[in-house]
Formats: structure tokens, C-alpha cells, sequence
């Protein structure tokens, strides 16, 4: 068992105040706020959880609902409960008190729930990482909560852990959490911070493949520009290719005697390239496998230009992206960004695109999804088969309106059924948030909206920020 010391920062104080003034108002006395120092000991008994470069002890009584973006813990009491979320490292801002302005507003901040700047800040230093914490109290379905950010940040590198709870019992809880969320020191150096966006931009530049070109600039340094069947990532002289998804060439049957990855050696490299030397990296190994990276000498087709490249097959889910790393020579491309295995994958959030007004006009529907199943009648009979279908249309207008349609659709044996909610009314859309107006009493409709190149364009991606299982992929109408 190997204890270490972790130091709470003075927001506990302030915190407690603001409880005390929501539940305890007409008891109001002085508080005294000091910093408490905490003994973390980890043994067989800990519930550790991993989540990105952090590691964070589960608390008594809490259940993970989720940990792929975010890590989300939850636990109820009645009509009480108590959220904590961590978010991943990402590039800083530049500063503490930045990062914590931008996680507050995408975190916190909402006007419906009353929560707008926060009523107490502090600072503070742990470890080296400067601490930002922030609280403020709010009102959701007439019962009163407190929400909490608190910012970490170091060199290049944020996080931040956040908590909402209506009632005071669980503010040391989310204290000792936001406290014991520890980075692992030796992997943040390996990792490259997920990237924040500059708005893309629409050049005028037509490609060989007719289509305008959308480039996004990101704060790191790096630039994205989708050409079409792939985008490219760049950042000085480093170069890689990211060819999305392609279900068409996944479905192609394989030779008894090929390798998957001779199939997107031929699609991402021999159509572009004249290659020679083609040859196997041996050493890189993943999981109890090995991950095959296959390299050659190529020329480009069009423009002529000799590099080294490097191609890696990325799965996710059982589906299969493509990344194709450059450089002058085998020599440098050992020595630069992409030496390492893990290194292909970590370009793969640059295939992000901030959407201005002119990018969504027009209208966009998601792909048709559904589900069959069986019914049953009177005496526990099969009654016969049923199918759901599901379909989400928006179309957006250049004068600044805008309409959706969401449907839901039933098929039995004696004909069909449905419903659909139909919207209307005005939008915006500032860097990656997308304003609806008109939307239900309980939704302010403000998304998460940003753009991904797919295997036939680009795809909407659409994400509720109130009620966050509302999400949608469109794709353009054709």
C-alpha cells in the first residue's frame, strides 16, 4: 500500500458557503476556510478507475455511466444526488484562468438552469499545475444545486474535473475526488493534447478532384484541409493523411493469402503513389499482437514529390480508418512525430472542421436506422414482425432560419404507424456551438456542432449540450 499526499485548495471553503446559503439561509454564520491535507492510500480494496492519462479513485456509493469522451460517476439519495465528471488533457489556452473560462462556459454556464458566471473563484498551485476553481448555485425542475469547475493546467497541458450536488453532505465527497484526479506524469509527455479549433475556413482553391477545399487551423500549431477522399494534418514539415471510414472497401472479400492491410495499401498509397521498397515494421506491437505498419519509398503522381511514407490501419469498433505519415527519409520519419505506434492514432481528432454559416446551408438527414423484433397476441401467440424506422432531417436557410423534422416510424403486418416532432425557427452558430431557437419549454437548444470528413463528404455531428443523448450524424442531402 503506497500512500501519497495530495493538498486541497481553499475552494472547499467557498463552497461550503454557497451551501450554506442555499439550504441554510436564515442560519447564516461565519465560516473559517482553511486548506486540508488528505492521505490517499491505494491497496487491493481501491476502485481505481483509468480514464485518458488520469486515474481517479471511484467513491463509495457511485456508478460510472460513462468514460469515453468524459468520465461521468453518479449517485442518488432519494430526490438528492450528486454528478462528478472528468474531462481529458487537451491543449491549454495559455493560461489557467483562459482554461477555466472556456470549461465554465461549456461546462457550467446556463441561463435556463440560472447559472451564469460564477459567484466565488479561487487560486491556487498543486504540484506544480495551477488550480482554478469556480461554483455557483442553480435551479433545475424547482430544486437547487450547486455545480463546480475546477481547472488544472501545466506547460501545454488542461483538464478539469467538474461536480453538480443538492445537498451538502456530498460536498466533501466532490472534494476528495477533484483532488485525488491524478495525471500520469510519464504518459503526458508521450501525448499529444486533443486540439482546440480556430473557425475553418472556406478557400477558394478547387482541387483535382473539384471540390473546395475547407481548412481549419488549430492553437497547437496543426492544420487540417479536407480535399476530398482523405484530409490532410500538417504542422511544419510533418505530414500525414487520414482517409475516414470506407464501408464499401471493408465489404470487398479478402484472398485466402491477403493481408487486411494489403487491401488500404492499394486504396491510400498505390493510387496516388509510385511506390518501391515496400516493406514491414516489425517492432511495433499492440496488445498481444501485432499491428502491421507498412512503409516504402513513393513518388506522388500528381505533383512529383519523393517522401517516405508510413501507413497504419486504425480500428475502432470493428471499422477501419487509414493513416498515411511522410517524411524525406526513413532516417527522419524514425526520428519525428510518427516513430511511434500510438503516434498514427493521435492525429485522428484533427479530422474536425468548425462549420460557419455558408457550410450548413442547405439540408442534411441522417441515415435511416432501425430495428426489427416480434410481437406477441392474446394466448401468447407470434402475432407477426415489427420494424421501427428512425430518420432526423434539418434543412438550414440562408436568411438565418431553419426547420427540422424527427420521425420515428412502426411497421406490422396490418400496416404502419408513426410519429414526428416538427421545428422551426432561427439559428446561429459561433465557433463550435449552433444556436436553434424554437425548440421544446425544457430545451434552450444550444449544440455541439462541428464537422467530420466521411467516405462520400462531410457529416454533421450534432450534440445537445442539455440533454446530451440527443445526438445526430447528418449528411448532406443529394
Amino acid at each position: 500500500m503506497v500512500p501519497f499526499f495530495i493538498s486541497i485548495f481553499s475552494g472547499i471553503g467557498a463552497i461550503a458557503n454557497l451551501f450554506h446559503i442555499c439550504f441554510y439561509k436564515s442560519f447564516m454564520k461565519p465560516f473559517i476556510f482553511f486548506f486540508l491535507y488528505l492521505t490517499i492510500a491505494f491497496d487491493a480494496k481501491t476502485q481505481v478507475q483509468i480514464f485518458d492519462v488520469l486515474s481517479c479513485t471511484l467513491p463509495q456509493g457511485f456508478e460510472v455511466k460513462d468514460n469515453k469522451d468524459k468520465l461521468h460517476l453518479e449517485r442518488f439519495e432519494g430526490k438528492n444526488y450528486c454528478q462528478l465528471f472528468v474531462y481529458p488533457v487537451v491543449q491549454s489556452n495559455g493560461s489557467a484562468d483562459k482554461d477555466f473560462t472556456t470549461n465554465w462556459n461549456f461546462f457550467a454556464r446556463n441561463a435556463e438552469q440560472q447559472v451564469n458566471d460564477p459567484e466565488t473563484v479561487t487560486h491556487d498551485s498543486v504540484n506544480n499545475w495551477k488550480v482554478v476553481f469556480g461554483a455557483a448555485r442553480g435551479t433545475y425542475n424547482r430544486q437547487q444545486f450547486v455545480v463546480t469547475v475546477t481547472t488544472f493546467t501545466k506547460d501545454a497541458y488542461t483538464y478539469y474535473v467538474a461536480a453538480v450536488f443538492t445537498d451538502k453532505k456530498f460536498l466533501e465527497t466532490a472534494q476528495t475526488f477533484s483532488a485525488g484526479v491524478v495525471p500520469d506524469e510519464k504518459k503526458l509527455t508521450q501525448k499529444n493534447p486533443k486540439p482546440k479549433h480556430h473557425n475553418s475556413i472556406e478557400n477558394n482553391t478547387t482541387t483535382a478532384a473539384n471540390t473546395t477545399a475547407i481548412t481549419t487551423q488549430f492553437s497547437d500549431g496543426w492544420t487540417s484541409t479536407y480535399v476530398g477522399p482523405y484530409v490532410t494534418v500538417s504542422n511544419g514539415n510533418t505530414e500525414a493523411w487520414i482517409f475516414p471510414v470506407n464501408d464499401s472497401l471493408d465489404k470487398v472479400g479478402r484472398k485466402p493469402d491477403e493481408l487486411v492491410e494489403d487491401r488500404y495499401w492499394r486504396y491510400t498509397v498505390n493510387r496516388f503513389f509510385q511506390v518501391r521498397n515496400v516493406a514491414e515494421r516489425p517492432w511495433q506491437m499492440s496488445g498481444t499482437g501485432s499491428d502491421k505498419i507498412f512503409e516504402a519509398e513513393v513518388k506522388n503522381r500528381q505533383t512529383g514529390k519523393e517522401n517516405f511514407v508510413s501507413m497504419r490501419v486504425v480500428w475502432n469498433s470493428g471499422r477501419a480508418q487509414v493513416v498515411l505519415a511522410f517524411a524525406a527519409t526513413k532516417e527522419q520519419m524514425y526520428k519525428g512525430v510518427f516513430a511511434q505506434y500510438n503516434s498514427f492514432e493521435q492525429v485522428l481528432p484533427y479530422n474536425k472542421f468548425v462549420p460557419t454559416k455558408q457550410m450548413l446551408l442547405g439540408s442534411w438527414q441522417s441515415s435511416e436506422t432501425g430495428a426489427t423484433g416480434s410481437y406477441s397476441v392474446a394466448g401468447g401467440f407470434q402475432g407477426g414482425n415489427t420494424k421501427v424506422r428512425f430518420k432526423d432531417v434539418f434543412t438550414f436557410n440562408a436568411d438565418g432560419s431553419y426547420q427540422s423534422y424527427q420521425a420515428v416510424q412502426r411497421y406490422v403486418a396490418s400496416g404502419h404507424d408513426g410519429m414526428g416532432r416538427n421545428y422551426k425557427g432561427q439559428f446561429t452558430v459561433e465557433g463550435e456551438t449552433l444556436q436553434l431557437t424554437g425548440r421544446d419549454k425544457e430545451d434552450p437548444g444550444v449544440f455541439d456542432c462541428w464537422m467530420e470528413a466521411v467516405q462520400d463528404g462531410l457529416a454533421l455531428i450534432m450534440i445537445n449540450k442539455k440533454f446530451t443523448g440527443q445526438r445526430y450524424m447528418l449528411f448532406r442531402e443529394k
